[in-house]
């Protein structure tokens, strides 16, 4: 390469020192921003003797922000497609003649060449000096339009730091160069309109029923990037990467899913701690770069492409909470952490928010660098990738503030249509609900179901677990804002939980896959894979395996497509019992039917559809019978025009409860009715002389509650015995209740 060579003179340096100086003091000229997106190709070079080096993270982060100051789109040549080219072209005109080739169809060419040597040592420091050369031209163009050449010292601290800390010091400096000279080069050109321009701010949310994919696990598309892999390793990383992402798009696509939510692709820690791999993504370094084994920037952008000739799109997982065990920023930014230790009490809140988790550096979100620093990082991916939304991590271990703060800044750059999925892991539909409401997220994920649907489908309890839970979607402005899934990489695998029972998991996907909500399924699901915990559910995706349940989950994603009642209708029960579950959802054209038969016969469930012919989504059929087989979930459509209904009035009424007891008890319970499992606030009932209490509920005539029957001894509240009880003001019984206890708190 050829660059200008510095002078060692020291009259030289001080010229420098003085030149530099002086251009502070004068009045910078304005920002050249480019009234159209425009594109431009970017190569960055780090010439280290007869190798290329890696570009420091910083210098890369710094030539993204002075580009995207000035409205130009980065379309980024990643280092291996020009490597063998430049090792072998050591000149910057032959260099960018090649690189002309590989810009596409960028408007704009940017060839950013830095090499770094060292000088001498100077009162107990390190000098070094940076040499950069900037060549730029249209596209089209083989030779630079224009080009510049300059040096920088710069001072390190260590003798163990080398060249790519010295062009981390210096990136500033050739940021702000790179700025002035791109200013002047841009200053009256006519640019036509960028050929691939940004999507428009989004205005409505295209977050579809959604594909998780774990990428080190999913498929291996470039064996040049691996790293240390270990595919015999259940802890070690085993090849996944974006490119393999890429060849098998079309598996995802034809089942019918309309986003891909990926796993974190970032720079991060890549050794185990003890046992413990770290394949996974979530022990991030920096959110602003990308993990090199999964692949290239330039490849991100083909994903995005690629997705959108499907019609599809891409959430990016956010981790924001923490980074990785023993991160270098832990150290440089002290002050960054909260220092504090292992969350030890997982019901205090403050030790929740502000402690480690399980050993990671939690990030201290209130001070103010530490959110621009994330806020950075995400609207840089905002900016260069523009994807649907983000998944973000570990909701409830980061302080509401920073969330309301965050997501409305995230929806100001985006578009008040940017989905931002919240991981709130708690099973509770109230805290979900003040999860909404409180933090700003459009989605959360559906924990209170998937709670539910495994305690019904996987372990038999009684259906009205699941009935319940639908019955407290009153607590959500928008219940279809919920990500609804059967499981994830955090839990076991849906077969496992089942027991290995292919019925029981058909009949939890059919009814998953006709919820209210947006579904989501873990890769692999479709081919049955099994884990009960962590690696194991964490295992490769093995595409010569037989994808049994795809059929099922295409047709099912197909009828949700076509029938817009199975993505917006609401839940309405019309029958409970321990093995049944029949509901309906209604929308402005037509009705479904949903009947859940968790028994060991066929049920014929009675309807208000008798002797109308409805459709079966599951195999296209139309029939005037419902029947129900053992272990298995039926979905009828009917046109609304054959069908006479109610209009599903939800009004509320009182209901009277007796209980046979001697001593004073109440009825506690989840939602507010209830008094959301509080004995305190529970319901109280009027004693009578003939040892019975009398409970006067007020229900809806659609909803079912849930609850027990709790007494006070002492200081101890004491539950009752057995299961939780079920009331359907549909399907009352006249039956006193018999509730029995034992000693000690029961519950």
């Amino acid at each position: 390469m050829v660059l200008e060579q510095f002078s060692e003179r020291p009259w030289r340096w001080a010229l420098l020192a003085l030149a530099l100086v002086w251009s502070g003091c004068l009045k910078s000229q304005p920002t050249q921003r480019l009234q159209q997106e425009t594109s431009i190709a970017v190569a960055i070079v780090h010439d280290k003797g007869s190798e290329l080096a890696s570009v420091p993270a910083a210098l890369e982060t710094r030539i993204r922000d002075v580009l995207g100051k000035r409205n130009l789109v980065i379309h980024p040549i990643s280092q291996p497609s020009f490597e063998s080219i430049f090792l072998r072209k050591r000149a910057s005109r032959d260099r960018f003649e090649s690189l002309s080739a590989l810009a596409d169809d960028a408007q704009l060419t940017l060839l950013v060449e830095t090499r770094a040597q060292y000088y001498s040592q100077l009162n107990g420091r390190y000098r070094w000096t940076v040499f950069v050369k900037l060549s730029m031209a249209k596209a089209g163009e083989t030779t630079p339009g224009d080009t510049a050449s300059f040096t920088i010292p710069v001072l390190l601290t260590f003798d163990h730091q080398r060249e790519k800390e010295a062009l981390a010091n210096a990136a500033d400096t050739i940021a702000s160069k790179l700025g002035k000279e791109i200013d002047d080069f841009v200053a009256g050109l006519e640019l036509a309109a960028a050929t691939a321009p940004k999507r428009a701010r989004l205005t409505t949310y295209e977050v579809g029923p959604m594909y998780f994919v774990m990428i080190d696990r999913f498929y291996n598309g470039r064996t040049d990037n691996d790293g240390e892999v270990d595919i015999s390793d259940p802890q070690a990383f085993h090849g996944g990467d974006i490119a393999g992402l890429i060849a098998k798009l079309d598996h995802i696509a034809a089942m019918g899913f309309q986003t891909i939510w990926l796993s974190p692709i970032f720079s991060m820690r890549t050794e185990k701690i003890g046992e413990h791999g770290a394949f996974h993504g979530y022990w991030t370094e920096d959110l602003r770069t990308l993990e090199r084994r999964f692949g290239t920037t330039e490849e991100l952008l083909e994903l995005r492409r690629a997705l959108e000739e499907r019609g599809m799109n891409l959430v990016l997982d956010m981790v924001l909470n923490h980074v990785g065990y023993d991160t270098k920023l832990v150290a440089e930014k002290p002050s960054w952490f909260h220092h504090n230790g292992d969350i030890k009490k997982w019901d205090d809140p403050v030790q929740m928010t502000t402690f480690d988790v399980h050993g990671l550096p939690d990030l201290a979100q209130e001070n103010d660098a530490v959110y621009e620093f994330l806020l950075s990082a995400s609207a840089h991916w905002i900016e260069v990738l523009q994807p649907a939304g983000f998944r973000l991590d570990a909701v409830k271990h980061v302080g509401t503030g920073f969330w309301q703060r965050y997501t409305a800044a995230l929806r100001d750059r985006a578009g008040e249509g940017f989905a931002t999925i919240g991981e709130l892991y708690n099973g509770d539909p109230k805290v979900i609900a003040e999860g909404f409401a409180e933090d700003g997220f459009s989605h959360l994920f559906d924990f209170p179901l998937y709670f539910s649907m495994k305690d019904t489908f996987c372990k038999g309890q009684h259906l009205g677990r699941l009935a319940a839970t639908l019955s407290l979607d009153v607590l959500y402005a928008d219940a279809n804002r919920l990500m609804t899934f059967a499981d994830n990489h955090d839990v076991p695998r849906v077969w496992s939980a089942c027991g290995g029972d292919d019925r029981r998991v058909r009949a939890l996907l059919t009814f998953l896959l006709t919820a209210r909500g947006i579904p989501t399924l873990n890769y692999g699901t479709e081919l049955g894979l099994a884990g009960a915990r962590e690696p194991e559910n964490r295992q490769d995706m093995d595409f010569a395996a037989d994808a049994r349940f795809a059929p099922l989950i295409s047709a099912l994603l197909e009828a949700r497509k076509t029938h817009a009642v199975l993505r917006a209708g609401k839940p309405r029960p019309l029958h409970l019992s321990s093995e049944h579950f029949l509901y309906l959802r209604e929308g402005a054209k037509e009705t479904a039917l949903i009947a859940i038969n968790l028994g060991q016969e066929t049920w014929t469930p009675e309807t208000f559809a008798k002797g109308v012919a409805g459709l079966n989504v599951l195999d296209g059929t139309r029939s005037k019978e419902f029947s129900v087989a053992p272990l298995s979930v039926g979905v009828r459509i009917y046109p609304n025009t054959d069908l006479s209904l109610d209009g599903g009035a939800d009004e509320r009424r009182e209901i009277a409860l007796r209980v046979q007891s001697d001593e004073e008890v109440r009825l506690v319970g989840a939602g507010p009715t209830f008094g959301d499992w509080e004995p305190s606030r529970g319901i109280k009932g009027t004693r009578g002389s003939d040892g019975f209490t009398t409970f006067r509920v007020a229900l809806g005539a659609n909803e079912i509650g849930v609850f027990k029957i709790v007494r006070q001894v002492g200081a101890t509240t004491q539950w009752e015995n057995g299961g939780n009880r079920y009331l359907f003001a549909k399907e009352l019984s006249d039956e006193p209740l018999k509730p029995s206890f034992s000693e000690g708190d029961a519950k």
